[in-house]
């Protein structure tokens, strides 16, 4: 089982959105999503390498030295997940495993750096497997929806932590805006959910036109730029919140106001080492 999700904010006794403007990239910085897909070996359950586990550990540690470190953390196999799928009447819900490795995401980091090439740089270094891909992608809403983390500690008692992904389509990434209601909607949405306890950070992503893929294969990686075609492989956003089991989590994610009003497509999936 992998690290924690960690929190780098200075800020650690905010509990509203009110956080958001110190928890944003700072002046002339950019944020990223690194996202690490699923390898085989992870997406049966197997236990990560113990090398590739203590790398992981140490990059983490040189992130937060350098500062630039927001959050980070695994995902347990999507077997302790589920899907859920709006099909623009009702949902359905789909209890893992589901999707293949590499459509899946395995472990993220989101961070602040200067620019595209220095969160490049960060991804290289990525302990990751043969075959396996470390994606890069620039968050921010274009629309308006502003991105947050609220300072918490361990999870409540009880309570276990899950990251809620939003999955792409083709009006995202086009970069089509939802009307400013819904916005308006999604940010009330994020500040009750943070004000209750239950949200702590969301983020939406720009179109993978903006992003990279890193794909590794004998201590050597090929970068390829986006866009990127097969939208199911693709995050348009998240959140990490707390719930008292994974069907909380999936009510919660049931209830938000999606910026799209056609299909909707989100995974709801277990975070590592989250458990109180």
């Amino acid at each position: 089982m992998g690290p924690p999700l960690r929190h780098e904010c200075a800020h650690r006794t905010a509990r509203s959105l009110d956080a958001r403007r110190i928890c944003c990239p700072r002046r002339s910085w950019m944020r990223f999503l690194i996202l690490c897909k699923t390898d085989q070996a992870s997406y049966a359950g197997d236990a990560p390498h113990s090398g590739r586990g203590a790398a992981l550990v140490r990059l983490l540690a040189s992130l937060r030295e350098a500062g630039v470190l927001r959050l980070a953390g695994e995902l347990l196999p999507a077997s302790s997940g589920a899907r859920l799928v709006f099909d623009g009447r009702e949902w359905s819900t789909h209890p893992g495993p589901f999707g293949a490795p590499d459509e899946l995401v395995a472990a993220f980091a989101l961070v602040d750096v200067r620019d595209r090439d220095e969160a490049l740089t960060w991804a290289a270094r990525w302990p990751a497997a043969d075959g396996q891909e470390v994606e890069v992608r620039e968050a921010g809403c274009s629309a308006g929806c502003v991105g947050f983390e609220v300072a918490t500690g361990a999870p409540q008692d009880g309570r276990q932590r899950y990251m809620v992904l939003l999955k792409s389509d083709h009006e995202q990434e086009l970069d089509v805006h939802p009307p400013p209601g819904i916005i308006a909607a999604m940010m009330r949405h994020n500040e009750e959910g943070a004000r209750a306890g239950i949200v702590l950070a969301g983020e939406g992503l720009q179109p993978s036109s903006k992003g990279s893929r890193l794909r590794f294969a004998g201590g050597r990686h090929s970068l390829f730029d986006g866009p990127f075609t097969e939208t199911k492989e693709l995050v348009a956003g998240f959140w990490l919140i707390e719930a008292a089991s994974l069907d909380a989590a999936c009510d919660w994610a049931r209830n938000y106001p999606y910026p799209r009003r056609g299909r909707v497509d989100v995974e709801v999936r277990t975070l590592a080492g989250a458990q109180a």
